[in-house]
């Protein structure tokens, strides 16, 4: 029973570390692509 739990424990947190970073990237690229568009707009 304690592997299990210990197993799920591992997977739950590898899944948000997973999911933390990608949220991280998209949010970078979306400001970047926001500020290349309010250059580009404004040249």
């Amino acid at each position: 029973m304690k592997t299990t739990l210990q197993t799920l424990t591992q997977k739950y947190s590898n899944a948000n570390s997973l999911y933390d970073n990608l949220v991280k990237v998209l949010s970078s690229t979306i400001s970047s692509s926001l500020e290349t568009a309010k250059s580009f707009l404004q040249g």
